[in-house]
Order: C-alpha cells, then sequence, then structure tokens
C-alpha cells in the first residue's frame, strides 16, 4: 500500500518515525508499536481507515532511549493522535488507537488521558509494575519477589516513575 513516512514531535522533545496510509474514510487510527501492527494495518488499511504505524522512542528511526515495558511511552501515542488531528482527510473526533503487547497497555494509558482518543484496541495488555502482580490475588503472589524487582530497576534505570495499574487506566477509558 502507498504510504508517507513522517515525523511526529512528542511532547517531551522526541523525534519519532512513522508511515502514514491516507484515510479514504474520514476515520483514522494509531497503531503501535510499528514493527508489531502492520498486518493488522494493512487490514485497517484496506478498509478505507487511515492507518499511522508509529515506532516507540528509541526504536527503528526515532529518537529516545528504549524500554521494553514502555514506561513514559504515552507520550508517543499522544504525539501521534496529535499528528491525526492536524490531517485534512481526518474528520474531527475520529481518531482510535490498536496496540499490542507493551503497545496495548500503553494505548490504556493513553486513552485514560487522552479524550481525542476515541477509542481502542488492547490487545496483549500485561503486567508492568508490581502492582499488577498483586491485582491477580493469589495467583500472582508468587510473581511478586521477581516483580518488585523488575520494578524497581525500571523505575531508577529509566528515571520514570511507575505508571498507574492498567485496571484504574481502564476505569477512566470508560465509556468512551
Amino acid at each position: 500500500m502507498d504510504y508517507e513516512e513522517v515525523t511526529v514531535h512528542t511532547s517531551d522533545g522526541l523525534r519519532l518515525q512513522g508511515w502514514y496510509i491516507p484515510s479514504r474514510n474520514g476515520a483514522a487510527v494509531v497503531t503501535y508499536p510499528r514493527e508489531w501492527t502492520t498486518t493488522h494495518a494493512m487490514m485497517l488499511a484496506q478498509q478505507g481507515y487511515g492507518v499511522l504505524l508509529l515506532d516507540m522512542r528509541g526504536y527503528g528511526d526515532s529518537e529516545g532511549d528504549p524500554n521494553a515495558l514502555g514506561w513514559g511511552c504515552t507520550k508517543d501515542i499522544d504525539a501521534g493522535v496529535a499528528y491525526l488531528q492536524t490531517r485534512p482527510d481526518v474528520e474531527g473526533g475520529r481518531i482510535g488507537g490498536l496496540g499490542l503487547s507493551v503497545g496495548a497497555e500503553q494505548m490504556i494509558e493513553a486513552a485514560a488521558s487522552n479524550p481525542a482518543l476515541r477509542a481502542v484496541i488492547a490487545e496483549g495488555a500485561g503486567e508492568r509494575s508490581v502492582r499488577e502482580s498483586l491485582i491477580r490475588g493469589p495467583k500472582g503472589y508468587f510473581a511478586v519477589p521477581m516483580a518488585a524487582v523488575r520494578t524497581a530497576a525500571v523505575a531508577i534505570f529509566s528515571g520514570q516513575p511507575v505508571p498507574p495499574a492498567l485496571d484504574e487506566l481502564s476505569a477512566r477509558v470508560s465509556p468512551r
């Protein structure tokens, strides 16, 4: 499919790379991260949706430090949404998001605070901090020691605060 190479700018000053397939139906979707969502993006584009396939910070040709858990990456999705809001082929309020795995977690977090993200598909969201291990109740208790070490290590080495738990964030998204 034909696409445009695009650069979006995050609120913390990074340049992220992506591809944009123009909309034919007035609606567009941010898919995140690009490398995992190409098949989904093709299906959406075939149905007429505009699709912005966006690299995570620190991956591909995008600036920034990589973070495998995605902490702090909601700024990436917000930048993608802002870009889509400027597109003449995207009608106001018709922006959605699709995230896989860590992208799903970031999509939920972005939707909780960005009302311009009107619909979200979050496939494969998991645990990204010790809080989410505790949410699972007794089934998650054995994971708590490892999750606590991982949470502390990511917070220290990334300089990012521990993100809110996904169940709290999901409650802020619904209903939309």
